[in-house]
């Protein structure tokens, strides 16, 4: 250091760490250029920036991405972990957006590296999610900032538009969220499960993968799925990833997490009062202690104009239920893919196909094909965990004769008594033909 001019550099790390530069194990050590620290941006180059500038193992190549560092203990800082992000550009190496690697030496168990500028700290989460105005009001109305602000988190955070279109779409569910004491509980924990507990710098994540995680909601953990289309977190897309902060990482979404276990009817999630077009179903649905909760599932949700035009629904409760069950599968689709798949009842299950003209299904009862209806849109873009619900231009009904048929008593007599004709119609000739046989012999 003394021999390259960055005794500066050294001299204040050696005063704030000491303990840090006597480590056996191998360390790491980011040294500014004297000229960068007796410029004046001197002053930046103090106990709370000093830690991101010694690792705590050797670093002896760098890959784009980012630096896992440990941040020891200080006066200021307790010990944490923390992003550096490493950028390679040609032959540059460049630290958070600002520092470049200039050259490095190694001396013992410990790697030197000269920089041209102090790493600059990212700032602290707020500063990010004051991007996002939703968010940053509902986590100062909850007091939640000091959740939101920990060291070792990756905060997620939904736009505003994935709240406005909460509030647009689900009018009456947003308002009960907002508006009560039990909704308001809800909301607090729609947005702890925002907040990970752990450092998690999602470029790094490897494609065709999922990580899980924990949140600060007790109980409730992620699923971060990564493929060639992009990135998921428990089935909602993430828009823009890895902004740093002094405390971890925030990553953007484009819809909010709803915890599982809050409780949502099926009223709420097609959003009654937004969809119209919905209403006769929803009559007929939330009858069904079944569909009170809808969780995971897919609804294909038949138009109040299919329901004008069919004229064989069903009246008794219990045929009322077997025909909703008809349009609810057991699994979540968020996107429609041809296949087969399950109904709430056993002996039930949908065939998806896609066609040149769109997605149709089919019901099968036992195996056997029933009616068919097309898929007309998607009600809503939901996150995974509270399902996905598709308008159809038709009731999905067991196959029965309509208007002008026989009911099925009469068209089961009527094939008795024909094959009852037939049997006396054989019996006749056979009867007929032996007594000609028996004259032949006589």
């Amino acid at each position: 250091a003394y021999s390259q001019g960055l005794t500066t550099a050294w001299n204040r790390i050696n005063e704030s760490l000491p303990q840090i530069l006597e480590m056996d194990s191998g360390i790491t050590v980011f040294l500014p250029v004297n000229s960068a620290l007796e410029s004046n941006q001197s002053s930046y180059f103090n106990a709370s920036n000093i830690p991101y500038h010694v690792v705590g193992r050797l670093i002896e190549t760098f890959v784009n991405g980012t630096l896992l560092v440990t941040i020891y203990n200080t006066t200021l800082l307790p010990n944490h972990t923390q992003l550096i992000k490493v950028s390679i550009v040609g032959n540059k190496t460049i630290l958070n957006d600002h520092a470049e690697v200039l050259r490095s030496w190694r001396v013992e168990d410990t790697r030197i590296y000269e920089i041209s500028d102090v790493i600059p700290i990212p700032g602290a989460p707020s500063s990010v999610i004051a991007q996002y105005a939703q968010l940053s009001r509902l986590i100062a109305e909850f007091n939640l900032e000091n959740e939101f602000e920990e060291f070792d988190t990756t905060i997620l955070a939904p736009s505003d538009l994935a709240f406005e279109e909460i509030s647009e779409l689900h009018a009456e569910w947003w308002e009960y969220l907002n508006g009560t004491q039990d909704g308001q509980n809800k909301l607090k924990d729609i947005l702890l499960a925002h907040v990970i507990t752990s450092l998690v710098y999602f470029g790094a994540i490897p494609e065709n993968s999922f990580v899980t995680v924990k949140t600060k909601l007790p109980g409730q953990e992620l699923n971060i799925s990564k493929t060639s289309e992009g990135m998921t977190v428990n089935g909602v897309p993430v828009v823009s990833t890895d902004y740093l902060t002094s405390s971890g990482s925030v990553q953007v979404l484009s819809s909010v997490i709803i915890p599982s276990h809050i409780f949502i009817s099926l009223e709420q999630i097609l959003g009654f009062s937004a969809n119209p077009n919905a209403s006769l179903f929803l009559s007929y649905a939330n009858e069904a202690n079944y569909l009170k909760e809808f969780d995971r599932r897919t609804v294909f949700v038949p138009t109040n104009e299919a329901f004008l035009k069919e004229k064989n629904i069903p009246d008794a409760d219990h045929e009322r239920d077997s025909m909703l069950s008809n349009h609810i599968l057991s699994v979540n689709m968020p996107k429609l893919v041809a296949g087969r798949y399950p109904t709430l009842s056993e002996n039930k299950h949908i065939v998806v196909n896609e066609t040149e003209n769109g997605f149709y299904i089919i019901l099968f009862v036992d195996n056997v094909a029933q009616n068919s209806a097309k898929v007309i849109a998607s009600v809503s873009a939901l996150p995974e965990t509270l399902g996905t619900a598709y308008y159809i231009d038709k009731v999905i009904l067991e196959n029965q004769p309509r208007d002008g048929g026989f009911p099925s008593a009469a068209i089961i007599g009527i094939v008795i008594a024909v094959i009852v004709v037939i049997l006396v119609v054989l019996i006749a000739i056979y009867m007929v033909t032996r007594k000609q046989a028996n004259y032949q012999r006589l």
